[in-house]
């Protein structure tokens, strides 16, 4: 696997940094969603749509992003929905991923195609199938929870339809690749990189330069981009993972951007926790800057092999955190003993007491 450069910040490190900036973070709740399990989301000519998890008909649904009301519905009438997950677009369709697999058993995975015209001028539309399978999955038996043929992310670019699976078996995603012509496709892994937590949406910066993606783990919902790629070598990218501080489920679903800087999130509703809509900041320079680019901090030795030092003024504490994101050391001290730590890259955040910022870091283990 190629090299992925990530940088991960904790929730708790974020709440330490940010909590002077309560109504400036990254996330804005909106309104609670009368589409109870949204699961895909889509914002396309100032339209924001969503549709249903599994069970629900086949509907589309138009969202107020002021109330979170259902503005308009659409039925694809020849269709069904049985996991539906995600939703992506181009500029003259919608497609809709029908690719949720939690037990590894399904044998009629699909993507239906809808014209974005019919799609605006009617309530009931058609849709073309493309379906597709997995050409390395030669076993169907029920695996629920840990099967890595699982899917809840979609995204359209180019003349191709990427998924990127949500592996329940290992901490990385597939991605596959198939054409948005109708039809069936037997397909074959392009490229696979290492992920933080269980994908479940995704979507393509207007630009077409950064993708983000929505995903959750046991320590709770997160979003992470990835830049600097040229599809289909992903895994070339840079991963920066930021957690989510969320007022009601945790189960982050949808995700699309709005424009360059904002995007929306969506939750399902689990329990008496309600599905939420959400807005966010990617703009995060503004409240965290990174240590590379800082002349003040010094960190030396690089690679470690028994301590790192840092070396700037006012500094309250320092704490490492693993490529999944956990806190593995932490001390008030200007240095971290990393001599029981195994080899690799960790993300090294500086706590700046006066200036109340993190400045963060890759640093390397090695012996």
């Amino acid at each position: 696997m190629k090299n992925i450069k990530t940088l991960v910040f904790s929730a708790l490190v974020l709440l330490f940094v940010l909590q002077s900036y309560a109504q400036e973070f990254h996330l804005d709740s909106l309104a609670t969603l009368t589409v109870p399990e949204s699961s895909g989301l889509l914002y396309k000519d100032g339209r924001l749509i969503t549709h249903n998890d599994s069970g629900d008909a086949p509907k589309l649904y138009e969202l107020d992003t002021i109330n979170g009301s259902t503005l308009r519905e659409v039925f694809v009438n020849n269709a069904s929905n049985v996991d539906w997950e995600d939703i992506s677009s181009d500029a003259d369709h919608l497609y809709i991923g029908d690719i949720g697999n939690n037990y590894g058993s399904r044998m009629n995975l699909k993507i239906y195609k809808i014209t974005w015209s019919e799609f605006l001028e009617r309530d009931t539309v058609e849709a073309q199938e493309i379906t597709y399978t997995y050409a390395d999955q030669v076993d169907f038996s029920s695996n629920q929870f840990f099967t890595p043929y699982d899917a809840e992310a979609l995204v359209a670019m180019g003349d191709s339809l990427f998924l990127f699976t949500k592996d329940w078996s290992a901490a990385r995603t597939k991605v596959y690749a198939m054409p948005k012509t109708p039809g069936a496709y037997n397909l074959m892994a392009m490229d696979s990189f290492l992920v933080p937590a269980l994908i479940t949406g995704a979507d393509i910066a207007p630009s077409g330069n950064q993708l983000l993606f929505s995903a959750y783990s046991g320590q709770g919902a997160l979003v992470f981009t990835l830049s600097d790629f040229t599809a289909p070598h992903f895994s070339d990218g840079t991963l920066t993972t930021w957690p989510l501080l969320l007022t009601g489920s945790i189960k982050s679903e949808g995700v699309c951007w709005r424009n360059e800087r904002f995007a929306y999130i969506s939750t399902e509703q689990v329990g008496t926790l309600p599905a939420v809509l959400y807005r966010l900041d990617t703009d995060f320079s503004s409240k965290v800057s990174v240590l590379s680019e800082d002349p003040l901090v010094k960190v030396y030795p690089q690679p470690a092999t028994d301590k790192i030092w840092v070396e700037t003024e006012e500094v309250e504490g320092l704490q490492l955190f693993n490529a999944n994101g956990v806190l593995v050391l932490q001390t008030p001290k200007p240095y971290l003993d990393v001599s029981n730590l195994p080899e690799g890259i960790y993300t090294l955040v500086v706590l700046i007491e006066g200036q109340r910022i993190a400045i963060a870091k890759q640093v390397v283990v090695a012996r």
